[in-house]
């Protein structure tokens, strides 16, 4: 698989896989399921009652899963449409941190070349490793840019004579790649707050509730007589199949 593939929710596959099964048993027992539900419920029509048409309430029922099932699919391609737009900001972000992190690494190498490893640190307001997160990183290029342009600063005695420090230059030269990083922090904060309002695929769609189906399709097996009757009735056969919800 290539690397940075996005798949499909695992929780929207499942949900899809068990809706069409449920969808097929649905629609190839319809007609054995409607005459041993209409047999077993006949006594207990009322007088003046219809009898309900079970068959055309399996098919109903079958449709009303296609439907849920297409919704709830839309919206999980949705979200992979958003996680691939938030692929391109990451590695946008990612290199113009590379970036900015090369250059910091040049400029303290330059600084502790002239005026030794504490004092180069000092002058650019800086201690510790320089940092691979790309917001510390940024704090610390921001940090760096100041102590550059502070007014009459006072510099160290140089160890490396015969070299003029020029600190404006220096912050010209730091400037752009700390800017590009900041837009690059802004673009990737925006697609995620996108992708948190949206919300995920499961809560975008109609709540994929596959009870009135189970019950349709289960009702061969609790009808009387069936010698695959589960124990417990109807929440019995819910708990066989396993994906009531």
């Amino acid at each position: 698989m290539p690397a940075g593939t996005i798949l499909p929710s695992r929780g929207v596959l499942d949900r899809q896989r068990i809706g069409e099964s449920i969808v097929a048993t649905a629609r190839t027992h319809a007609a054995e399921v409607a005459a041993r539900l209409e047999e077993t419920l006949a006594p207990f029509v009322a007088e003046g009652e219809t009898p309900t048409d079970f068959l055309a309430l399996q098919r109903q029922l079958a449709r009303y899963v296609d439907h849920l099932l297409a919704t709830l699919i839309e919206a999980d391609e949705a979200h992979l449409r958003e996680l691939g737009d938030d692929r391109d900001p990451r590695r946008r972000r990612d290199d113009a941190a590379q970036a900015l992190y090369d250059k910091l690494i040049q400029l303290r190498g330059a600084l502790t070349s002239l005026f030794g490893l504490d004092r180069g640190n000092e002058l650019l307001g800086i201690e510790g490793p320089t940092p691979r997160d790309p917001r510390l990183l940024h704090r610390h290029a921001t940090r760096a840019l100041e102590q550059l342009r502070a007014p009459d600063p006072e510099l160290p005695t140089q160890e490396l004579n015969g070299i003029q420090l020029d600190r404006d230059a220096l912050a010209a030269e730091l400037q752009p790649a700390t800017d590009e990083l900041a837009a690059a922090i802004q673009d990737v904060t925006r697609e995620l707050r996108e992708a948190a309002i949206a919300g995920p695929p499961a809560r975008r769609a109609a709540p994929l509730s596959l009870r009135p189906v189970v019950a349709a399709s289960t009702a061969r097996q609790i009808a009387p007589g069936s010698p695959t009757r589960p124990h417990g009735g109807a929440s019995g056969g819910c708990r066989a199949h396993g994906h009531c919800s």
